[in-house]
């Protein structure tokens, strides 16, 4: 039943129900009241429905502590003139405070973006890429964008990065810092921190002239024997597990004994070590499974790693000592320890085999990747093309000419 609510006093007496709250409505001003606890809290309130939808809200004016009874019913005289009007008070103190959160979250700075970034998304990718990142993040994209509000940033922005770097004649990197720079303003948007278009949207990049050596045979066999010649014994059968199955470095150099299946002559690559980010399983033949046995047995102290080294993770991660010694005894030159997966791939395709079994051996997450290797394929057909063309040439001429069988055990 509502009464007039007297003074402060006297509602600093009214009882405390034994659980929960107690509503004491005001007679004066239709919906004001107080709210008394079980703890003993007494605050003003306002309830009202809000004209339209009649939901019904509930407004606190504030405690009978701060506020006196008669200040607090003329506040509640002006929410009920707002909710007459249409209005909803309780909808408005949501909406300013949505706005200042929004304007919060604007005003993000990339630096901020950045930290978050390297804090929660960058420890899931490869190790490779987390040190570029890290690198690309520190050197370039945090020096300029830093204290910039992320969404003051425009393409401009981006554009001076990316000239800067490849004016320095450092194209790839110019490239990959837009990449970057676009896949931090994607987490921007998803965490609602970026609002509007990426800045890298349609960005035009360096184009780059793949770099992609390929081992002659002579090369090749010089190229075995040095490393048959290896003092650095580990770094010589890291060096030869890449010769022989065409797979990157750091799945070589992170190859676990658990990975390897002796019985069906396999290597389960984890995704958490391929760059397709998912688990390659990849055949070894006879050579390589020696390569690997020779280790398991001689291996003292046993470890989990096949090939164990100093880094703090663990195993093996350098051998670029060993391979240039293996590269001067072998007279190469402008030759990567990459370029020997390229050697491979282009070995099985002189070989005759398809681009989705070269695809599948090298782990590619996409026949575009394969693809690059396609035009490899040229030396094969060119000899059968020079066969083909001494066998015509010998027929016109009323010549004997070599018969040429055809080889049926050739992949096609």
């Amino acid at each position: 039943m509502a009464r007039s609510l007297g003074s402060n006093k006297e509602i600093s007496k009214l009882p405390c129900p034994e659980k929960g709250q107690r509503l004491v409505w005001d007679s004066d001003v239709p919906g004001f009241g107080v709210r008394i606890t079980a703890a003993g809290a007494r605050s003003f309130i306002f309830n009202y429905r809000v004209r339209g939808t009649g939901r019904e809200r509930r407004y606190t004016i504030g405690s009978v502590a701060d506020w006196k009874v008669t200040a607090a019913r003329e506040e509640a005289k002006r929410l009920r003139k707002v909710v007459d009007l249409g209005g909803d008070p309780i909808g408005e103190i949501e909406d300013e405070r949505r706005k200042a959160d929004e304007e919060k979250r604007r005003s993000k700075t990339v630096g901020q973006l950045i930290d978050r970034f390297e804090e929660e998304h960058l420890p899931s990718l490869r190790p490779a890429t987390q040190k570029f990142y890290k690198l690309a993040l520190k050197n370039h994209l945090r020096p300029a964008l830093g204290k910039k509000r992320i969404n003051d940033v425009d393409r401009s922005d981006v554009e001076k990065i990316f000239r800067k770097l490849t004016d320095l004649g450092q194209k790839h990197q110019a490239n990959q810092c837009v990449t970057l720079t676009g896949v931090l303003f994607r987490y921007a948007g998803k965490w609602g921190w970026h609002t509007g278009e990426n800045p890298t949207q349609d960005f035009e990049k360096n184009r780059l002239s793949g770099r992609e050596r390929y081992l002659l045979p002579d090369e090749s066999r010089r190229l075995s024997q040095a490393i048959e010649g290896l003092e650095d014994k580990q770094a010589a059968a890291i060096l030869k597990v890449l010769l022989l199955t065409g797979a990157r470095i750091g799945e070589t150099c992170r190859m676990r004994w658990e990975q390897i299946d002796f019985h069906r002559a396999t290597w389960i690559k984890p995704a958490s070590v391929t760059k397709q980010k998912r688990d390659h399983r990849l055949p070894l033949t006879a050579p390589v499974l020696a390569v690997l046995s020779k280790i398991k047995e001689e291996q003292s102290p046993v470890s989990e790693w096949v090939f164990p080294g100093r880094s703090k993770e663990g195993y093996r991660n350098d051998i670029r000592s060993a391979w240039a010694t293996a590269l001067k005894a072998a007279e190469i030159d402008q030759l990567r320890i990459h370029d020997l997966r390229h050697s491979f791939a282009s070995t099985l395709v002189g070989s005759g085999y398809s681009l989705p079994v070269i695809g599948a051996l090298l782990g590619h997450a996409s026949t575009a990747t394969t693809q690059r290797y396609a035009h490899l394929a040229d030396d094969p057909l060119r000899e059968a093309m020079t066969r083909a063309t001494h066998l015509i040439e010998a027929t016109a001429k009323n010549e004997p000419a070599e018969v040429i069988q055809p080889d049926f055990g050739r992949k096609a």
